[in-house]
Formats: structure tokens, sequence, C-alpha cells
């Protein structure tokens, strides 16, 4: 709504809306900051993504990329898969990757690869750009893994183990994160540290030492020996 009123996005205006997260590592300040979309489908039909036949939301997120793009080393946008929309097809464009978050299950996976064909059709992304994240991964799923890559027609770039644990469910519930749990208290919630190791790995992709600095983190701790002398 103000980028409608202003015409402008400011790197101002910007810090004025985004939520810092807390830092996981307790070594400095956060450097993971979220500005929130919108809360209700009802406010895609505003004005403020509507106008000029949708060409008012194409240039809000070009404003927003630019923007984001001189502040922060990563800028990533988590859409909906319906992307005839202008603000998501402008995204789309914009993308160096595009994540195709898959679950290995059999209702899923052929509206998986219509989207991908969806997205080839209208020219919103390259085959470079494609890549493949399999979530909620179990061998007991009953799908090769290996032929999820030939029938989406992109490579696997990630896999994110099913993990059955009703405390996920309990984080999510109680509005917490759940990389942020296991990484304060690894032993606590040691059945969701393949969850939170599979994230790890996706994020390794774009920023090298992740992986290393979580696997020491979740070490056990060494016993140590006492020597004990009359």
């Amino acid at each position: 709504q103000e980028y409608l009123v202003k015409t402008k996005l400011t790197a101002e205006m910007l810090q004025e809306h985004v939520y810092s997260l807390p830092d996981l590592t307790g070594q400095g300040a956060s450097n993971l900051e979220v500005l929130f979309g919108i809360a209700s489908p009802e406010a895609a039909t505003m004005p403020a993504f509507t106008a000029d036949e949708g060409a008012q939301s194409v240039r809000f997120i070009n404003a927003l990329i630019q923007q984001a793009y001189g502040i922060y080393e990563f800028v990533i946008f988590d859409i909906g898969t319906a992307i005839t929309i202008p603000l998501h097809y402008a995204v789309l464009k914009a993308a160096g990757h595009v994540l195709v978050v898959a679950n290995p299950s059999r209702p899923s996976v052929a509206p998986t690869r219509d989207g991908i064909r969806q997205l080839e059709a209208h020219q919103a992304t390259t085959q470079d750009q494609l890549r493949l994240v399999v979530n909620r991964w179990s061998p007991r799923a009953l799908i090769k893994r290996d032929e999820l890559p030939e029938y989406f027609g992109i490579p696997v770039f990630s896999t994110i183990p099913l993990v059955e644990s009703d405390t996920m469910m309990g984080l999510t519930n109680q509005g917490r994160f759940i990389s942020h749990a296991v990484w304060e208290d690894p032993e606590k919630y040691a059945a969701l540290k393949p969850f939170v190791a599979g994230i790890a790995a996706l994020s390794e992709n774009f920023a090298l030492g992740i992986v290393d600095i979580l696997r020491k983190r979740m070490q056990a701790p060494k016993k140590r020996h006492a020597f004990f002398r009359k």
C-alpha cells in the first residue's frame, strides 16, 4: 500500500516492515529478517496488487528485489503455485534458483509435475533454474527416490527426511522455530535432528559452512574420565 501511494521503495521503508529473527548461534546479532506476506487471500485483490491489470504488483516486486539485493546476501521468496498471478510471475522471472518442493506421495507427484510443465509453458523459468527438493522422504514411501528426477525432469537438489514426531507439531503449535529448538537443546530434541540436518544440507548449497557448524553443535558431549587416588 505504501509503495502504491509513494511510487517508490527505499531501504528505510523496507527496514520498517521486516521482522528480525533471533540469532541461533548466540555469537552476534541476527542475520535473518522476514518480510511477511498478506494475511488473507482477499488482500490479493487490493489495488496495490491488481492496479493496471496486475502491472502494479510487477513494479512492486521489481522495486522490492532491487532494494533487497542491496541489503541482503540472499533473498528468498516463498510463493504459491499459481504462477499466472503477476506478482508470482515477476518473482520467478527474477529468481536465480527455483526450488520445487515435492512430497513423495502418489497424490502429490502428478500435480507437482504438472506445475513444472506450467512453469516451462509460460516461460517463467528455464530448465537450469529448477531444483527439486524432496520433502518428507522415507524409504517406506514405496516410491524410489532415484526415479523422481526422471519423472519430474529436474535434478534433485536436496532431501528433507520424514520425521514422525509429535514434538515437531508441538513446537509448531507453540510458534517456535524447529531448527532453533534443536540448536538450543540437541539432546532433548534428538528425534528432530535428521530433519534439521536435511535443512542444513539444503542451506549448504548457498552458504558453505552451515553443516560443519551444526555438526559441532550437535555432537554429544565427550565423557570425562576421573582419576581417584586415596
